[in-house]
């Protein structure tokens, strides 16, 4: 999904024309229909609304009185994300339309709507791979994980390496238990980032000689990314009982340097001692 369009209800003919002409060049777009029943609408607005990179706002005399059409191209205005103004109504003339948008070009047909959301598509594209980059620059280096509850597999100790050239990351985990003892490594299959809100999607699976457990997770990364700034998820698949399923919550901070410089030595008794101290601690 990419694109957002914003309108009156009461205009439902240029809302469905918008669309069909958006399906016919393959363009994502938000649907209504998607909004989940008993869930907060203005919550769901906002969700998608961070979600979609361009805005089509239908200009006409029933979405220029919308509270919630001001509210939705003021999101993407004040965002600075492009807002695509379509003046799907001839009698509207420039100063009747929001004063932000006064002096911009706008389109007054279907044809006109797809190729500048083609246009602001392609821009979008083009600067996401630095954005890519950047976030995953960031999020690169060494984390503690812990898990709630607290489990076996009580503290990780992973690695998050990023890939430029393809724009990946790549997860790798050392697992120790309560009493500080070594468990198991494990390491990302695939990793895909929302760049919008700000988390990495994984798969993994333990290695040998570990027994062949697999899963997925989910990390929540906030600003400034540093101490105690993630969360998330993960859940724990045994291929050979469906029914052993579980899954925990985790919880991320970026170790000290004592502690980076500990882990990566690889002396045992040293690294038992640290991961019991952390834990008491915890």
């Amino acid at each position: 999904m990419s694109v957002f369009v914003s309108h009156s209800f009461e205009d439902s003919s240029k809302f469905d024309d918008v669309c069909y002409a958006f399906e016919q060049d393959h363009i994502a777009h938000w649907k209504p229909e998607e909004i989940a029943a008993g869930q907060s609408l203005r919550e769901q607005l906002r969700i998608t609304i961070n979600a979609c990179s361009v805005c089509v706002f239908i200009a006409s005399q029933n979405s220029l009185k919308s509270e919630w059409c001001k509210a939705e191209i003021g999101a993407f205005w004040g965002s600075g994300k492009p807002v695509v103004v379509y003046l799907a109504d001839p009698q509207l003339k420039e100063k009747d339309l929001p004063k932000q948008f006064i002096g911009d070009k706008w389109a007054t047909s279907l044809r006109e709507v797809v190729a500048s959301v083609k246009k602001h598509e392609i821009e979008a594209a083009q600067k996401k791979p630095d954005q890519l980059q950047d976030f995953a620059s960031r999020i690169s280096g060494y984390w503690w994980q812990a898990l709630t509850p607290d489990q076996p597999c009580a503290l990780t100790f992973i690695r998050i390496r990023a890939h430029s050239a393809i724009n990946a990351l790549k997860l790798d985990g050392w697992a120790y238990n309560n009493d500080g003892g070594f468990v198991t490594k494990w390491e990302t299959e695939e990793c895909f980032i929302h760049l919008v809100d700000k988390k990495v999607i994984y798969t993994w699976e333990r290695k040998p000689p570990s027994p062949p457990i697999k899963g997925f997770g989910e990390i929540k990364f906030y600003e400034p990314i540093g101490k105690c700034s993630a969360d998330g998820f993960f859940w724990d698949i045994n291929p050979f009982d469906l029914a052993d399923t579980k899954s925990f919550g985790t919880k991320y901070w970026r170790p000290i340097e004592d502690d980076q410089e500990i882990m990566l030595g690889r002396n045992m008794p040293i690294i038992t001692e640290r991961i019991q101290k952390i834990l008491n601690v915890g």
